[in-house]
């Protein structure tokens, strides 16, 4: 019972747009995930120690903790959990500084941040930023979640623009090649002073690496090389992700052309 409210909470934490509700659905489902160890320990003379679960496993259900319910696994799992509940803490703690500077802008009408806002948004961004601030480590590795997530609130912006940029044959029009006519990534990538007091003021629901490009940015003469060093990890997921998709449709292309003739 403990472990399938657990998997409920986290389901709606990750359904939740609102950062102070998707923290508090992560809290529960934590606690429940503690609960399912301890019950997995008793009783200490002949502990239960494991449940067989494949029957949980699905395309969307990945890992050994839908496998089998084990002291390891679940662990496993909960050491997981309180590295990703950096991120819920983040989207919070950005979601309310951001309030507090609205709140401030309207009322004295300056759109410029003050030294204190300043501080508060790189305090943000330098605890967030040790999450990702390593090396990248190739597929899988946490820069991934940095895409999934851009991808995942910004996919439909990406896909229009890919569209509008087609003529009536299908084909791209001489205007869609003029980089001025391009859907402004660096809007959601707040890359200047200017971008990054309009993501302040317009973003409702920032991408992570809005968030972190924002906070980090407010100092760019301090954490100018930080934000740089994390783009160019970013650019190693999209770089491998094109490549691995190009791989892919060569063999497929190779795999239909050899059908054909056979």
């Amino acid at each position: 019972c403990n472990w399938l409210a657990a998997v409920y909470y986290f389901w709606w934490s990750r359904l939740c747009r609102h950062p102070v509700e998707a923290n508090e659905a992560d809290t529960i489902g934590m606690k429940h995930v503690e609960k399912a160890i301890d019950w997995l320990q008793k009783p200490a003379a002949d502990p239960v120690g494991s449940i067989s679960t494949p029957h949980l496993e699905s395309p969307g259900r990945t890992g050994a903790h839908w496998k089998e319910l084990s002291l390891a696994s679940l662990t496993s799992f909960r050491d997981e959990l309180q590295a990703l509940s950096v991120v819920s803490h983040a989207r919070e703690q950005f979601q309310k500084v951001q309030n507090q500077i609205h709140q401030r802008m309207d009322k004295d009408g300056c759109k410029e941040l003050t030294d204190g806002e300043k501080d508060n948004l790189v305090s943000i961004g330098c605890e967030f930023l040790k999450r990702y601030d390593m090396e990248y480590g190739g597929s899988g590795g946490q820069h991934e979640e940095l895409v999934d997530d851009f991808l995942g609130m910004h996919s439909k912006e990406l896909m229009m623009e890919e569209y509008d940029s087609l003529n009536e044959d299908g084909m791209a029009s001489a205007k869609s090649n003029d980089p001025r006519t391009k859907w402004n990534i660096w809007d959601l990538i707040p890359s200047s002073h200017s971008s990054i007091i309009k993501s302040l003021e317009y973003s409702s629901n920032p991408s992570l690496l809005q968030i972190l490009t924002t906070c980090l940015g407010a100092k760019d003469e301090v954490y100018g090389t930080s934000v740089l060093y994390l783009l160019t990890r970013v650019l190693f997921v999209i770089y491998n992700r094109w490549n691995s998709f190009m791989r892919h449709k060569a063999e497929t292309n190779r795999d239909f052309s050899y059908g054909s003739y056979s």
